[in-house]
Formats: structure tokens, sequence, C-alpha cells
């Protein structure tokens, strides 16, 4: 499995002129970053239904890291928006 992690806490070291190595020493140093880190964890939150132009909307669903919404019937695990990994729906929450 691959191990990600910062590119830019890398030191380099010149070994000729213009030409630079990183150690591998120096990168076994630097902390994993696991993707949730970088993408970070969000949650849907639930809207109720809504009236717009004398017509009526189901419930739908918005990210709560980005507010982008999704329609009721999609079940997402990431937004499309920003990518966050979502750990469900907030059933309570109110619009």
């Amino acid at each position: 499995m691959p191990r990600y992690i910062d590119a830019d806490a890398i030191h380099y070291v010149e070994i000729g002129k213009g030409v630079e190595i990183a150690l591998a020493s120096d990168i076994d140093k630097i902390p994993t970053i696991f993707p949730d880190d970088v993408r970070g964890v969000g949650k849907w939150i639930r809207i109720s239904g809504y009236h717009l132009d004398h017509e009526y909307h189901p419930a739908r669903y918005q990210c709560d890291q980005c507010k982008h919404f999704i329609d009721s019937g999609d079940d997402r695990n990431y937004c499309p928006n920003c990518g966050a990994r979502m750990k469900g729906a907030d059933d309570n929450a109110s619009p």
C-alpha cells in the first residue's frame, strides 16, 4: 500500500551543479499523511422540503464542508464538489 507524505517537508541535498536528491533516510522520517487529513471528512445535513416557484421540492442534503447541495435520492459517500468523505446524514438538522 502506498504511503503519502508532504512533499514540502522533503529536504534536498545538492550533489552537483543543479542536481539535487532527497535522501531516503530523510524521507522515511516524514510523517504519513492520510487522505482524509487533506480531503476532510464531512457530513450531509438534511434540509427539509421547500417550495420554489409554486412547486414543492423534496428534502435535499447539504455538505457541511462546502455547502454544496445534492438531491435526497442521491446516496454519495463523497461530496462531488469538494471531495470530502461523508460520514452520513444529520436527520435532525433544520433548514
